[in-house]
C-alpha cells in the first residue's frame, strides 16, 4: 500500500510509503535506487512497515515487531554535504518523544536513542548515514511498543499506551514522519544546541549511578548531562572531579544500592 505524498500543507516534501511486510525499513532505505521517485518534488521519505523480519537496533540487536502492538518505520533524506549528523539520533529523539507526548504518551530519553516508560523500553532508534557520490543519505529508524509486545513476559518491555488510548495509527504515522522531517531540517541548519534543553528535561540518565560498557570492560560513573554537540557526559567513579565525554559506548543504569 502507498500512500502518496503527504496530504498535509504543511509538509509537501514528505512521501509516505507502507508496506505490510519488509526485511527491514532501515536497510530498503539504504539500498533503494533511486531513494525517491524520479521527478518527484519530496525531499524525504516515511517508510512504514506493519512487520519487520529481519528488523535491527544499536549494535545489531534484533527487534520484535508484530503489526499491532508495533509500529516500525524508516524516515530516510539526501543531504550535501551534512553536519552536525553526529547528534541525529538524540534530535530524532526528541521529535519522536514530543510527538508520543502530543498523542497522550509519558516517554523519558536515554542516551543516545532510547525510548522509555514507566514500564520499561517502551521504543528505539537506529541512525545510519551512507556517503553517495556528492550527497549523504540519512536513515533514521524508530521501532515503538505502542502496545505492550507479546514477547514481554519476563522483560523490561514497556508500552507507549494502553489499549482504550491507542491513537489513530494513520494520524500517528503522519504526524511522525513530518516531525522527523522538520527535526532534520532544524538540525542541518543550527546544530544540537536548538535541542539540547528538550533532551535534558527528558533525560533518564542525568544524576543516576550509570556502567560504561566498552572493550576495555565495565567503568562505574554518574551522568551529568549532555554536551553542546550531543556527548554524554560522565564522572567516572575512580575520578568522581574530572567530566569525561562519551561519543559510542554503551550504558546501562546500576540499581539503587540501600
Amino acid at each position: 500500500m502507498h500512500l502518496g505524498p503527504s496530504a498535509s500543507p504543511s509538509a509537501p516534501r514528505l512521501i509516505v510509503e507502507s508496506v505490510a511486510a519488509i526485511d527491514s525499513t532501515n536497510t530498503e532505505l539504504l539500498r533503494r535506487e533511486p531513494l525517491l521517485p524520479t521527478g518527484s518534488a519530496a525531499g524525504a521519505i516515511w517508510l512504514v512497515a506493519g512487520r519487520q523480519t529481519a528488523g535491527r537496533g544499536r549494535r545489531q540487536r534484533h527487534w520484535i515487531s508484530s503489526a499491532e502492538a508495533s509500529l516500525t518505520a524508516s524516515f530516510a533524506r539526501e543531504v550535501e554535504r551534512p553536519s552536525h549528523i553526529g547528534a541525529l539520533s538524540l534530535v530524532a529523539g526528541v521529535a519522536v518523544a514530543q510527538v508520543l507526548e502530543a498523542f497522550g504518551a509519558r516517554v523519558v530519553l536515554k542516551w543516545p536513542n532510547d525510548l522509555y516508560v514507566a514500564g520499561g523500553k517502551a521504543g528505539g532508534i537506529l541512525c545510519e548515514a551512507r556517503a553517495r557520490g556528492s550527497v549523504t543519505r540519512l536513515v533514521i529508524g524508530c521501532g515503538l511498543n505502542l502496545l505492550a509486545p507479546p514477547e514481554s513476559v519476563g522483560v523490561a518491555a514497556g508500552a507507549l499506551f494502553e489499549r482504550a488510548s491507542l491513537p489513530a495509527r494513520v494520524a500517528l504515522i503522519q504526524t511522525l514522519g513530518e516531525a522527523l522531517l522538520a527535526a532534520t531540517d532544524r538540525l542541518l541548519a543550527d546544530g544540537f544546541e536548538p535541542f539540547r534543553q528538550a533532551w535534558s528535561t527528558r533525560d533518564m540518565l542525568l544524576g543516576r549511578a550509570v556502567m560504561i560498557h566498552d572493550y576495555g570492560g565495565n567503568s562505574p560513573a554518574v551522568a551529568r548531562g549532555i554536551a553542546e554537540d550531543g556527548a554524554l557526559l560522565v564522572a567516572f567513579d575512580a575520578e568522581p572531579e574530572r567530566l569525561r565525554r562519551l561519543v559510542a559506548e554503551e550504558v546501562s543504569v546500576r540499581p539503587l544500592v540501600r
